[in-house]
Formats: structure tokens, sequence, C-alpha cells
């Protein structure tokens, strides 16, 4: 039988790749993305610090507030300090996951 956690990570998972939702980084100043897709330009399931930066550069950010960003990003999302952020790590993140359901709840 699956666990609670497991169940949830699953369904976030999954809202989060159906919805176009967005969320608030902990520090409340940005909006991003319900899903690691924007972020992961590469694919493979990781997210790494370049890809963070370079997404948002291409959302307008000039290259110091990108950086701030990033830091922000990885603060929040990389638990074991790896300088990745893997799909386990993203959809962990009790107040993200709130935020993004919240998201598709509203819309819907």
């Amino acid at each position: 039988m699956l666990s609670t956690n497991l169940v949830l990570l699953i369904f976030a998972a999954l809202l989060s790749v159906c919805i176009e939702g967005t969320v608030k980084l902990n520090d409340g100043a940005l909006t991003v993305p319900c899903g690691m897709i924007p972020y992961d330009a590469d694919e493979d399931g990781l997210i790494t610090e370049e890809e963070v930066e370079a997404f948002f550069m291409s959302e307008g950010y000039r290259e110091k507030a990108a950086k701030n960003w990033r830091a922000s990003f990885f603060d929040q999302f990389d638990l074991n300090h790896d300088h990745l952020v893997q799909v386990e790590e993203f959809y962990l993140d009790k107040g993200y996951q709130k935020d993004c359901i919240l998201s598709a709840l509203m819309k819907g």
C-alpha cells in the first residue's frame, strides 16, 4: 500500500503537469510555475542552477536579479544541498504544494 506522503507527492506532480498555475516563492515577491518543466531545459529530470537562472533571465529579469532568484529557489528546493533539484525535492515543499493546489482549484 502506498504511503500518504507518496500519494500526495504523485498527486502534486500530476496536478502541476496538468495546470498552468503559479505560486510564490517563500520570500513572496515572485510568482513561479507549478511544475518542473519550465525550469528543466534539457528535460533530464534535474534542475540545475544554470537552468533556473536561464529561466528567470527568459522571464525578463536582469542578470543580478536572476542570480538572486536562483539562490532563493535553491534555498527553498535543494533539500540535500547538491546544487541540483530532483523531482522529489521539488514536490516535497508543503507550502508550494498547497499553493499549487489552491491555484488549480481557483482556476477550475
